[in-house]
């Protein structure tokens, strides 16, 4: 199989790991379909996944946050996820109850406001403001995964 994939993209080619098809690189339509059929598979193992989680974490009787299964040749560890929490409540509570606030919640997130990061990289200013402006977008990290792609029929 590796021999397969190896020679297809030696042609310029992409083997299909859900149908074995083989699609020309430069296929848009081509490339497309096959996108869709793996993400079809995806979905439906991602959705077998977490009927599988669910099943395994019934199993356990723990009335903890980590539990653990221990089969004949495997074991496995389970955790529950963590509850999120209204971030708008939040801050309302936070500007409402300041006292309270301060002994139950902290400031976890910082996020920039991107429209006016943009107006920032194009702006000149005094000291203070470019010393701001240089620390600031040195925060900024790139992204480390690939683009989200969403699929569609095309308009006719």
């Amino acid at each position: 199989m590796d021999k397969l994939l190896d020679e297809a993209a030696a042609r310029g080619e992409i083997v299909c790991p859900v149908s074995g098809e083989i699609v020309d690189g430069d296929d848009i339509d081509g490339l497309l379909a096959m996108f869709q059929r793996i993400q079809r598979v995806r979905d439906t193992m991602e959705s077998q996944l977490r009927d599988l989680k669910a099943h395994l974490w019934n199993m356990t009787t723990s009335e903890n946050k980590t539990r653990y299964l221990m089969g004949q040749r495997l074991e496995a560890k389970l955790q529950e996820p963590r509850a999120s929490w209204d971030q708008s409540l939040l801050k309302e509570l936070w500007n409402s109850f300041p006292d309270l606030a301060l002994r139950y919640m902290r400031i976890s997130t910082l996020s920039p406001n991107l429209r006016e990061v943009d107006a920032m990289r194009r702006a000149d200013g005094n000291p203070q403001f470019e010393g701001f402006k240089k620390i600031f977008l040195s925060a900024e990290r790139p992204p480390t995964s690939w683009p989200i792609v969403t699929v569609k029929e095309a308009k006719k």
